[in-house]
């Protein structure tokens, strides 16, 4: 509810694992079509593999990768470029959890949206860094992960809604405070 966090994925980047016969556009067509299984993931397929979805400067669509070399395609997070978005909710740490919940709680007003954080370990944030917090974000990760349980967040939002219509144009008083809290 407000800045406590409800749900928490990982953004896995477009990659293939080489099988030292077939191309990358062979790899990622096999890939895309595994992802048809998932419902928000087929919404978000690109029609048709392209070089465009392969920002690694040193591949074609018809280069042919290793018996088990693994290849970041892209770097970015997106759906529709062939992010994999997987459900960590149940595994991540506390400590985490609270980096989340302090970025969200240092904007005024913020509500509810996502915070995304870079880090090394889901089980610390000793080099845990928040690089982006969006009050827009979409909630289709979180409802079709590929992998992990589904989160009904969108509970916790319309609460959001709520209590921003029920206190919309009430005043703040620093009397409503307790003095304690100011020192």
């Amino acid at each position: 509810m407000g800045t406590e966090p409800t749900a928490a994925a990982v953004q896995v980047p477009l990659f293939v694992v080489g099988d030292g016969r077939s191309t990358v556009r062979e790899l990622v067509t096999r890939s895309f079509e595994h992802r048809r299984r998932n419902r928000a993931l087929a919404l978000a397929l690109p029609r048709e593999v392209t070089l465009t979805l392969i920002t690694a400067a040193d591949l074609t669509l018809d280069t042919v990768l290793g018996h088990k070399e693994l290849r970041i395609l892209r770097r970015n997070s997106d759906l529709f470029t062939g992010m994999l978005p997987v459900d960590v909710t149940a595994v991540i740490s506390a400590e985490l959890t609270e980096v989340a919940r302090q970025a969200a709680a240092s904007v005024p007003g913020y509500g509810s949206g996502s915070v995304d954080i870079l880090t090394s370990s889901l089980r610390s944030a000793a080099d845990a860094a928040v690089f982006g917090m969006d009050p827009a974000a979409s909630m289709r990760m979180h409802a079709y992960p590929a992998l992990g349980s589904r989160q009904g967040i969108g509970r916790h939002i319309s609460e959001q809604f709520r209590l921003r219509s029920e206190y919309w144009d009430q005043s703040f008083s620093p009397a409503l405070l307790e003095w304690d809290e100011l020192e």
